[in-house]
């Protein structure tokens, strides 16, 4: 049997987050990606990488790719891993993916950089 993709200490992180219908999105400004306070996201990075996983980013960035139109193939992989080991994370309710936060994705990178 293959190691899974993400460590599963990381997913549970991400198991325990609870959509919040008020819930804001903000920009994680190393990836330059929307990221949603009730997604608990921030926690799996640094529980991933100390584990040695490296793609600990692809999920936020093939979102990211997905909300500006253009999917990233290369980060694919790390979203559909993602989406079997935690399919109820909010991360992926549809309008968290939508081409309509593109221009909200754009104001907030312009407001920071």
């Amino acid at each position: 049997m293959s190691e899974p993709y993400f460590p599963e200490q990381a997913v549970a992180v991400l198991r325990a987050a609870r959509f919040d219908p008020t819930a804001r999105p903000g920009l994680e400004l190393l990836s330059g990606s929307l990221v949603w306070d009730d997604e608990a996201y921030l926690e799996f990075p640094g529980i991933c990488r100390h584990h040695g996983c490296t793609a600990y980013w692809e999920p936020l960035l093939f979102r990211t790719s997905v909300i500006r139109g253009q999917p990233d193939e290369r980060c694919r992989r790390g979203w559909e891993e993602l989406q079997r080991a935690c399919p109820e994370w909010p991360g992926f309710r549809p309008e968290r993916r939508s081409e309509s936060l593109r221009a909200e994705l754009e104001r907030q990178l312009a407001a920071e950089w």
